[in-house]
């Protein structure tokens, strides 16, 4: 789960303008649904997240979900195609967000689900 707070940063109180998190798998293991809901819009920001297997492949067709919108209430899921995609070494997923705006917001909630499988090659 992520709060609004969580888009400050800690030292300054100045808004983010990304978050980056990385979800553990066990190794061997890949997600078989990736689902973001933000069930309360994160005031006077907006947001794209991204999710993938490397921190740096997440516009490409490597990402379980690549880069969109959530600005607004909403859910999203991972492609099915992405399904399909190797496990990475490290058993990481990774969640990136991308945060816009003068202030951060004083109100926002996001949650992100993972249902894994174990892969078969």
């Amino acid at each position: 789960m992520l709060k609004h707070t969580d888009l400050a940063e800690p030292e300054t109180g100045l808004l983010r303008s990304e978050v980056n998190l990385r979800l553990k798998l066990y190794p061997g293991y890949v997600p078989e649904l990736i689902t973001l809901i933000v069930a309360e819009r994160f005031s006077g920001v907006e947001m794209e997240a991204a999710i993938g297997r490397k921190a740096d492949v997440m516009g490409s067709l490597r990402a379980y979900l690549p880069w969109t919108d959530i600005s607004e209430t909403g859910r999203w899921h991972n492609t099915p195609m992405s399904t399909f995609l190797p496990p990475s070494e490290d058993g990481g997923v990774y969640l990136r967000l991308r945060v816009s705006g003068e202030e951060p917001p004083v109100s926002g909630l996001l949650y992100y689900f993972l249902k894994a499988r174990k892969w078969q090659n």
